[in-house]
């Protein structure tokens, strides 16, 4: 996991994961952490990179797998979403 998520240093992260998927829309972690780097910085937009994300692993077995291993959500839950502050 990112050392910025990690350290609560949510600006750096979102830029960098901003970069990220800037440059490959199809990394799935990247869109994964971008969401919840906004989620944490309480901007709007992190459903649409939670969804990006969530149709990737859904298509890959490669990321679906990857995700597992790394604990990462696997399942989109939009009720959940919705309450985090």
């Amino acid at each position: 996991h990112n050392r910025n998520m990690r350290a609560g240093n949510f600006d750096v992260a979102h830029w960098t994961f901003e970069e990220v998927v800037t440059r490959f829309p199809g990394q799935a972690f990247g869109q994964y952490f971008l969401a919840k780097s906004m989620e944490r910085m309480g901007k709007s937009g992190a459903d649409k990179h939670y969804q990006i994300y969530f149709d990737l692993i859904k298509e890959s077995e490669t990321w679906y797998k990857a995700a597992q291993k790394f604990g990462l959500e696997t399942e989109f839950n939009p009720v959940a979403k919705q309450n985090v502050a």
